[in-house]
């Protein structure tokens, strides 16, 4: 069996991940924080969360990130 995936659009735009076919996003059917996405595998048995935990002003090297 064969994964397949599909683009998904996070935070508006802002962000795209390929998440596995059959995903749902939960903001369809709860509320999700603005700092959020959740999307719930059709079977209800794993999830994806993406969280923005800080919002950085000025990006910092690739040095300093580590």
């Amino acid at each position: 069996m064969t994964l397949e995936f599909k683009p998904i659009e996070l935070f508006g735009g802002a962000i795209t991940a390929d998440f596995p076919n059959g995903y749902l996003d939960v903001s369809n059917i709860r509320e999700v924080p603005d700092h959020q996405e959740i999307y719930l595998d059709a079977s209800g048995f794993s999830s994806i969360i993406v969280e923005i935990a800080e919002r950085v002003t000025q990006p910092p090297t690739d040095e300093e990130a580590l």
